[in-house]
C-alpha cells in the first residue's frame, strides 16, 4: 500500500531494524484511566519484551497541553461532520443515524469559536509531537482500551486513537497479546509525520516479537 501511495520519507530507510540497541517511548496518554486489564497488561508486556531484547524503553510524560487532545477532537469531529453529513442529511435523514444526524443539527451546539480554538490547539501540538517522538525509534501506546467487546452492539471506544487522528502521525496497531476472553489486543506504534516508511520497517521487527513471545495464538 505505501508503494501503491508512494509514501516516501524525507530520509532514506534502512531496510533491515533490529531492536537491540534502540530506545522506545511509552506514552499512556490523558486517558489511561479508561484502559481496562488487558490493555495494561498488553502495554507492560510489550516494554518488557522489548527490553529483553536489548531496547531500552521509557516511559513519556507528555506536557499537560496535550491533555485537551480528546476535548479538541472531539469538538472537531463534530464540527467538521456538519458540513460532511449535511448531503445526505438533506436527502435522507431518516436513514442516518441519530448519532450523525446530530453533528449537523449540532445538537450539542459547539461554536464557531471552540473549533477555532481546537484547531489552532491541535495544530500547534503537531510539530512539538514530531519532536517528542523523534528521539525513538516508536513511542508505544495503547490501541484500545481494552479487548473487543462481546457481541455485535459495538466495536468498541476510539478513547486511545483520537489524539494520533487530531496529530496526523503515522500509528501501526501490533496485535500479540490476548485478553480475558480470549481475544487479540494490540499495542500501537507512533512516529513523527511523515515518516511512515521508518515506522513500517520498526513495526515489523517489533511485530515479529510481539507475535512470537506476546502470548496470543490465531485460532483459525
Amino acid at each position: 500500500m505505501a508503494d501503491l501511495f508512494s509514501l516516501e520519507d524525507d530520509d532514506g530507510v534502512v531496510g533491515n531494524f533490529t531492536v537491540k540497541g534502540t530506545r522506545f517511548g511509552v506514552a499512556k496518554t490523558v486517558v489511561w484511566p479508561q484502559a481496562g486489564s488487558g490493555t495494561k497488561s498488553a502495554l507492560e508486556s510489550a516494554a518488557h519484551l522489548l527490553r529483553s531484547h536489548g531496547a531500552e524503553v521509557e516511559e513519556i510524560e507528555l506536557p499537560s497541553e496535550f491533555d485537551r487532545m480528546p476535548e479538541w477532537h472531539n469538538i472537531l469531529m463534530q464540527s467538521e461532520g456538519r458540513a460532511t453529513f449535511l448531503p445526505e442529511y438533506r436527502l435522507a435523514k431518516d436513514k442516518l443515524s441519530p448519532f450523525l444526524a446530530g453533528h449537523v443539527e449540532n445538537v450539542n451546539k459547539v461554536s464557531r469559536a471552540a473549533q477555532l480554538e481546537a484547531y489552532d490547539g491541535v495544530a500547534a501540538l503537531r510539530p512539538k509531537m514530531d519532536e517528542i517522538a523523534k528521539g525513538y525509534a516508536a513511542i508505544l501506546t495503547p490501541s484500545v482500551v481494552d479487548e473487543a467487546p462481546l457481541g455485535l452492539q459495538s466495536t468498541g471506544s476510539p478513547a486511545f486513537n483520537a489524539m494520533w487522528t487530531a496529530l496526523h502521525t503515522p500509528v501501526v496497531n501490533i496485535p500479540g497479546f490476548e485478553g480475558a476472553n480470549g481475544m487479540p489486543i494490540g499495542i500501537s506504534l507512533v512516529a513523527p509525520r511523515y515518516h511512515d516508511r521508518r515506522l513500517l520497517v520498526v513495526a515489523k521487527a517489533v511485530g515479529a516479537i510481539f507475535e512470537a513471545e506476546g502470548g496470543w495464538e490465531r485460532k483459525l
